[in-house]
């Protein structure tokens, strides 16, 4: 179950670590392109126009980059936790995965999916909390 850890924490990792650079990608790219408006506008005459379309723009970047950066930032901090075997990774996972089922995606389903296999086994429970997993006795 340890290595099924491990690649639970790397598909983690990997997979929301794209939502983390596209979230700061597209506030990048809104805030250039608020630049660029507020500036054309601005040139043309009208410097309190400029100052609002720029802004405006802006702002609304920045709230659209972070709306992509909520859910794909405690998912890209659990897997580094969970690849660390910190017992609060387990938990953050497993919202995060239930979050990932619900998107209807079916990548994003299959991680899910397999983070709660994984991460519901109680053998990961007994690892993230420190024990050496001892097997019941079938007799």
């Amino acid at each position: 179950m340890r290595t099924h850890i491990q690649i639970v924490g790397f598909l983690h990792v990997i997979y929301n670590l794209l939502g983390v650079l596209t979230g700061v990608g597209f506030i990048v790219v809104w805030l250039l392109f608020s630049g660029v408006v507020g500036a054309a506008t601005a040139g043309s005459g009208e410097v309190a126009g400029g100052v609002v379309a720029g802004g405006g723009l802006a702002a609304l970047g920045i709230f659209a980059g972070c709306l992509l950066l909520l859910p794909s930032l405690p998912g890209f901090l659990g897997g580094v936790a969970c690849l660390q075997h910190k017992p609060w990774s387990r938990l953050v996972l497993i919202i995060v995965s239930g979050l990932h089922i619900l998107t209807l995606v079916p990548t994003s389903i299959a991680l899910g999916a397999y983070s709660l296999y994984v991460l519901l086994n109680p053998e990961t429970k007994a690892i993230f909390e420190g024990y050496d997993w001892i097997p019941k006795d079938p007799a």
